[in-house]
């Protein structure tokens, strides 16, 4: 008869129903000499014979099952037998990892990942404790609801790991085939201290991706890892990151190549793609996992089935790349119109609702690229049956919003200058929560309401000169044949006033003023970019530049990268993206220019001056003031309504103070992953820590897997306008802002981090927000992943006269930094000349 516990190194993956999942896996790692902490494994049978002891099989409901299991004492002889084998590998005081090892577990179609318990710091005292507890996660509700999702009828058993504890310095996974796809890659994450931050999601990691046929780094991004699982036992489970190495890189390029080489070891070695969890501590490396690479199963039943025809609303997906958190989506659901829907975190809207109201025969990739805001057609036909219903609707619409169409006509551009005491207002009443800050800024204004109030609904109608604009390109085309095809753009560009330009002019005189100053040049210049708020503050002659920065922050601080996002910090918490921006034209060799289109829009005007006389020129300058002055209303109409996400943030975060100091949730940042209807029983006490915290947790993952991925365009329905040829050098997009620009690129993912973007390089990036505006001002053209001609790329990029494409599928994975690229938007063209 076999031994009941045996060591890890005779785990394989022939006796799987005895090992489990992951330690079957785990010893075939041993044996083939990869570095594995050592450990033994409490195979299924002792589970088995624990189980039919307890007699769970009377047992009614899970809970009672995990009660049953967790209170019900170990037989003597399996408790001594489990003893005997720990202090045969360790000594009493050794600290260990408890795992799980469920046989269903780390399979070629359901991996389980993060369904079963894992305990840190476990010592010969708690051992026995924590295999129970080990055993009693088969039957979380989670887990339950992830085997039904995944076919699995029958319970399970569990193997249970012990194994010596790597008090990690750094921590990760690896993807041995990129999530999204690309066959030549792997993906490295790494983040400070223990894994659990980055499997729990509780952590954006650095990323690299890596070349596997040499290893080189392809692509990197360095996140601002802002908490660590600390390698020793402590009263708090999460702990701040040292400001001096938030945003430092976790990774050397040598050590990648050992983690990647690692990784593609164990790939042989099983024969397939796999996911390795790995942990380094005093230079050496450690696989703690490898596994084959699975299609998520979720088994949350957070997002009912979707029927129908959904696209993507493009202008809330083209601001940031990753889904929205729980509670930023439920939020926005409050304010989501009925044609639309939340899906994982991201936005849709029904195309099916949108074919019934659109007056005009459309074929399917006609209306996609509406819904898109790709593109107008040339040619509208009108479909006349429909008609006299679209003239009632219209009609309808008409007489609940005409007067407030009216009275957005003509606004000053200050207009919206008391939203900003209004909002502060409810910022500093304490007996608003967030729920009344959305009703008061957000909902049914008065008739007679100001329209400076209404910061949302303004943002909404401004977007009505996306419709003269191709009657304007067509004037001017007819009228005017011997204007460059970007002559509109350069016409209607370059609009005074607008807050996000303002913005960047600010920046720009925050960099001078700190170029011309010898002391703080030398700061920008000598001193870490995460040190460097401080060391402003701390030094006597840098006051004058810090009052600068102080008052650029009254005015943006509300402002930040995802500033959609409840769940990201503001500027006016952490100005360190902004210094990064400046540091950026600091080092430059001159400041960049404001508006270097300026000599051509001149010659245009004259030129447009010269040519159009009488009614056709009044038409066409009238066209022009319309859109430029609608451009700058909706631009600086969403200036004012994040402001509201500002608030909302405040509001939640003193929720999360009040909840913490109770007791009844641990973390920082566990409240974005809560609904606000579990906010409120937390608060009431209808809720428990224990009853949340696996919901946090599962929520936390799945908004990390989902990050990795690009949300689908489109739900029932397909698009064809993206097909790249074979060899990937030509890609095809969406014109935003027309021209023709050559140049070195330089991929950038982040600028809170990433801001080393030369005068004159292509800015090829996922998206854009107004944390970007900064960038523009160095950019000789802007190549993205994800946007419209309305998104704040084009918008910018057409202000600053610069080329822009958008829409282009996979550009910051096929571009590398380096590489020389030829962007022609007035084609929706990018093209890599030559390689790095």
């Amino acid at each position: 008869m076999k031994p009941s516990i045996e060591s890890l190194k005779e785990a394989s993956r022939e006796e799987f129903q005895r090992f489990g999942g992951k330690a079957a896996n785990l010893g075939e790692l041993c044996r083939a000499d990869l570095p594995v902490p050592e450990g033994y494994v409490i195979t299924t049978d002792v589970c088995r014979t624990f189980f039919q002891a307890a007699g769970i099989d009377a047992c009614n409901t899970p809970a009672d099952i995990r009660a049953k299991i967790v209170t019900t004492p170990l037989p003597p002889e399996i408790e001594a037998e489990i003893l005997s084998a720990h202090l045969t590998h360790f000594t009493a005081g050794d600290r260990v990892a408890v795992r799980s090892s469920a046989t269903t577990e780390d399979l070629s179609d359901a991996s389980f990942a993060g369904q079963h318990e894992t305990y840190y710091f476990v010592d010969s005292t708690t051992l026995l404790k924590f295999v129970r507890d080990c055993w009693a996660s088969l039957f979380t509700d989670a887990a339950i609801a992830y085997r039904s999702a995944a076919g699995f009828a029958e319970s399970p058993l569990m193997a249970v790991i012990v194994q010596r504890l790597i008090p990690s310095e750094v921590s990760g996974v690896v993807f041995t085939k990129d999530p999204l796809g690309d066959e030549s890659l792997l993906v490295i994450e790494s983040s400070w201290g223990m894994g659990a931050a980055i499997v729990d999601g509780r952590v954006t990691p650095d990323r690299f991706l890596v070349n596997r046929s040499d290893l080189t780094v392809r692509q990197q991004t360095i996140a601002d890892k802002r908490h660590l699982v600390p390698a020793n036992p402590s009263e708090k489970r999460l702990q701040p990151v040292p400001l001096s190495v938030r945003q430092r890189p976790t990774l050397s390029e040598p050590t990648i190549r050992r983690v990647a080489s690692l990784a593609l070891r164990c790939e042989v070695l099983f024969g397939g793609r796999q996911d390795v969890e790995w942990a380094m501590v005093d230079d050496q490396v450690y696989l703690l996992q490898s596994r084959p690479i699975t299609t998520h199963v979720d088994g949350s039943g957070n997002d009912a089935p979707l029927e129908g025809r959904w696209v993507l609303f493009k202008p809330l997906a083209e601001n940031f790349t990753e889904p929205l958190t729980p509670l930023t989506a439920d939020v926005m659901a409050h304010i989501c119109p009925p044609f639309g829907r939340f899906v994982d975190g991201w936005m849709y809207i029904s195309l099916d609702f949108l074919r019934r109201i659109i007056p005009y025969r459309l074929s399917e990739s006609e209306l996609i690229d509406m819904a898109l805001l790709r593109e107008v057609p040339q040619k509208l036909r009108l479909r006349w049956l429909y008609l006299p219903i679209w003239l009632l609707i219209l009609g309808g619409y008409y007489l609940l919003t005409g007067v407030f169409y009216a009275r957005t006509r003509r606004l000053p551009p200050d207009f919206m200058s008391s939203f900003r005491r209004r909002a502060e207002a409810i910022r500093n009443n304490e007996k608003i929560d967030a729920h009344g800050a959305i009703k008061a800024l957000v909902g049914s204004p008065s008739f007679f309401a100001p329209v400076g109030n209404m910061a949302l609904q303004v943002n909404l109608i401004a977007g009505r000169y996306f419709l003269l604009l191709p009657a304007l390109r067509s004037l001017l085309a007819k009228w005017c044949p011997s204007f460059p095809p970007e002559a509109t753009e350069l016409l209607t560009g370059a609009i005074d006033d607008v807050l996000s330009t303002e913005m960047s002019k600010d920046i720009r005189k925050l960099a001078g003023f700190a170029r011309d100053d010898e002391i703080v040049k030398g700061l920008f210049r000598g001193e870490r970019l995460e040190n460097l708020n401080e060391t402003l503050h701390h030094t006597p002659g840098a006051a004058a530049f810090v009052e600068g920065l102080n008052g650029f922050l009254s005015v943006h601080g509300h402002r930040a990268v995802k500033e959609f996002d409840l769940s990201t910090p503001r500027w006016h918490e952490d100005p360190t993206p902004v210094l990064g921006m400046i540091r950026n034209m600091v080092i430059a060799d001159e400041l960049p220019e404001v508006d270097p289109q300026k000599p051509r829009r001149e010659a245009l005007w004259a030129e447009l001056h010269a040519q159009l006389k009488g009614a056709r020129g009044w038409i066409v300058r009238y066209l022009i003031e319309r859109i430029r002055y609608y451009t700058r209303l909706r631009e600086n109409s969403r200036f004012y309504h994040i402001m509201l996400i500002d608030v909302l943030r405040s509001k939640v975060r003193a929720q999360e103070k009040a909840l913490q100091a109770k007791g009844v949730l641990n973390c920082e940042d566990d409240i974005f992953y809560l609904y606000q209807r579990e906010i409120d029983d937390l608060t009431t006490g209808a809720l428990e820590w224990l009853e949340v915290e696996p919901r946090i947790r599962q929520r936390r993952q799945s908004h990390t897997r989902r990050a990795r991925m690009r949300p689908p365009l489109l739900h029932g329905a397909e698009d064809q306008r993206y097909v790249l040829p074979a060899d990937g050098s030509r890609m095809l997009g969406f014109g935003a802002s027309p021209g023709v620009a050559e140049g070195r690129a330089r991929v950038i993912m982040d600028p809170t981090t990433q801001n080393d973007l030369k005068p004159g390089e292509i800015l090829v990036a996922p998206y854009t927000d107004p944390a970007w505006t900064p960038l523009f001002l160095c950019a000789g053209a802007a190549v993205v992943e994800v946007g419209s001609y309305l998104s704040h790329a084009g918008t910018i990029a057409r202000e600053y006269g610069m080329p822009c494409v958008v829409d282009v599928n996979d550009c910051t994975r096929l571009i590398r930094t380096g590489d020389r690229v030829r962007v022609d938007a007035s084609k929706g063209e990018v093209w890599i000349l030559e390689g790095q």
